[in-house]
């Protein structure tokens, strides 16, 4: 069943935003082809997918921010979820398989100051041989649309991004979409293409997130509204810490 067909009924008058990442692979390239060492990766066999929402009163400032809602779900290796914080409800979808991590937001207006955030996250483990480069490459969707008259001066945001890192390094690709206040919204789609090398003599792990996030903010001037991604990597950031949590228990 098609995601849009699942979800609830709306007023009169809301912002939804939705996410996408399609075609994701990963490719490996030897930096060595005369070591005798063959290139070569392997996904570790346990994979992570959340969804995580919370709304919050008060100025947009994370030091000032006053929460008054937040929900959490787990979905494993594979599923669909959704979630309701204050206003947002947030649905996230996946098959399991590298990247197929879909989301859709839908936040009603008009909402009070302050902002209402969801963010879904899909985790993987990578063991990547030496002297072997890892790429992650894939294409991306994302969308906002504002739908009737009574949204007041709110203002969305779309941020997704891919990332490898080990215990001391990371490559990531940020991507991001903003309707401000009375703008009808819009899309963005392309191709990503993120390389990691691994010239050392050993193997070693790699982590791989692909996160999405979606926010609202709510009738503020437009001056304190923060940078699109101050949010949206402190939302994915709570996720990351729930992720390895719980793969340092296996």
């Amino acid at each position: 069943m098609a995601l849009a067909a699942a979800l609830p009924a709306h007023g009169a008058s809301v912002i939804e935003t939705r996410t996408a990442f399609s075609n994701v692979q990963l490719s490996v390239r030897d930096l060595a082809p005369d070591d005798g060492i063959a290139a070569n990766y392997a996904i570790v066999p346990t994979s992570y997918t959340a969804l995580s929402s919370f709304a919050a009163l008060g100025p947009n400032d994370l030091e000032l921010t006053r929460y008054e809602d937040e929900a959490f779900a787990d979905l494993g290796q594979a599923g669909s979820a959704s979630i309701s914080a204050g206003q947002a409800t947030t649905w996230v979808r996946t098959d399991g398989s590298l990247g197929s991590l879909e989301t859709f937001a839908s936040f009603p207006g008009p909402s009070p100051a302050g902002h209402l955030y969801s963010s879904g996250i899909q985790y993987f483990r990578v063991d990547l041989a030496a002297h072997s480069e890892l790429w992650l490459s894939g294409d991306y969707a994302m969308s906002i649309s504002r739908q009737g008259d009574d949204l007041g001066t709110q203002s969305a945001n779309v941020s997704m991004l891919a990332q490898l890192s080990d215990q001391g390094r990371t490559v990531q690709e940020d991507l991001d979409l903003w309707a401000r206040q009375d703008e009808p919204g819009g899309q963005r789609s392309g191709h990503f293409n993120l390389g990691f090398a691994n010239d050392s003599d050993v193997s070693t792990r790699i982590y791989l997130y692909m996160t999405s996030g979606s926010s609202t903010y709510g009738n503020e001037p437009l001056a304190a509204i923060p940078e699109p991604q101050t949010y949206a990597m402190f939302g994915a950031g709570l996720l990351l810490l729930a992720a390895r949590r719980k793969f340092a228990r296996k």
